[in-house]
């Protein structure tokens, strides 16, 4: 049925209504006339005496009669449009709501709006969703911190991950320091690695034989749900090295960049000319490297700053050799130096 019909047919009904209305109170007003024509003992109370009126029973005497009949027509009109023309007006129910703001949908049964996602969906995971949908909610990420609800389960889902605000207005994180992501899901690394270095995920360091510490090449992934649930959260420095890195034949245990930022350098490695007669001190086949993980191949090579025989300054990657000692590693002596 067309639209224009509909309201024809609105319109009708009304003026039917109000047409029984202007009889009803016709026929009241001719009770009332009667009844101050009867004498006063035979006036009844109206909750004793009713008289029917075309079939509809009408109190006699009572003051209310014009509310009551006025409500009941009332009535029958909002249950006649809600039932048969749910068109009219469909975000009346909303107005308080200011019509969910262009953003959601009314539901006049309860008055209330169903958000579209981004703007406070059922779905949506947020901290604060605004009844009129007139406000963003920011992208969800496992939180960093929460109730925990298992021994070896991950974490719920949280707006920014609990490591930052929700701008309303926007949508968008405004992630804690440290934090990084849409959601606020992935930690910064330090300095981005001082310009020394590769920022990676724990999944990618777990694989590479050069990160630290360094250990046989290993997973830390599979289980998003479960205990590697930060596999692409928690993120480190990779530092950079002239010479490679490892545990193999020809790898070095240390890298040249080191630091949680990669910002400082170690200096020239070397043998110890005082000790060279009595063994290697850069051999390091059977030695664990630092951290306990691994152990160094045949051929592999510790790192000796200056050759035990100068000081490292970190900040600038140079040796400062001891008296009678000199060379890039201060592994040269000096024909007169004492020592040995």
């Amino acid at each position: 049925m067309a639209k224009t019909d509909n309201l024809n047919i609105i319109s009708k009904k009304s003026k039917d209504i109000m047409n029984s209305s202007e009889s009803r109170k016709r026929k009241i007003k001719k009770v009332e006339e009667n009844s101050k024509q009867m004498p006063k003992g035979q006036i009844v109370s109206s909750m004793n005496h009713k008289k029917k009126c075309s079939g509809n029973q009408f109190s006699i005497l009572v003051p209310s009669y014009r509310l009551i009949t006025l409500t009941s027509s009332l009535v029958f009109l909002f249950q006649y449009l809600v039932l048969n023309f749910h068109f009219v007006d469909a975000g009346a129910g909303c107005s308080m709501h200011n019509y969910c703001s262009g953003h959601g949908i009314c539901r006049n049964s309860y008055s209330q709006c169903d958000c579209y996602e981004g703007w406070g969906a059922t779905s949506d995971i947020a901290v604060y969703k605004a009844p009129d949908c007139s406000q963003r909610v920011c992208p969800p990420g496992r939180a960093w911190g929460d109730v925990p609800t298992g021994v070896t389960k991950a974490h719920a889902m949280a707006e920014c991950s609990n490591r930052g605000v929700c701008d309303r207005v926007t949508g968008e994180c405004i992630c804690y320091t440290g934090f990084t992501g849409d959601a606020c899901q992935r930690m910064t690394c330090m300095n981005d690695c001082s310009g020394h270095g590769q920022c990676l995920s724990m999944k990618q360091l777990a694989t590479m034989p050069n990160a630290l510490p360094l250990s046989n090449e290993t997973t830390y992934s599979g289980y998003e749900d479960g205990i590697t649930w930060d596999q692409d959260m928690i993120f480190g420095c990779l530092c950079d090295s002239a010479w490679s890195v490892g545990l193999g034949e020809g790898e070095t245990q240390t890298p040249e960049w080191f630091g949680p930022d990669c910002s400082l350098r170690h200096c020239p490695s070397g043998q110890n000319p005082d000790t060279a007669h009595v063994r290697n001190e850069t051999d390091c086949q059977g030695v664990t490297a630092e951290g306990g993980k691994g152990v160094g191949q045949t051929g592999n090579l510790c790192h000796v700053d200056c050759s035990n025989r100068g000081i490292c300054d970190y900040g600038t990657g140079k040796c400062s050799c001891f008296a009678g000692y000199y060379g890039e590693a201060c592994n040269q002596k000096h024909a007169l130096a004492k020592g040995g």
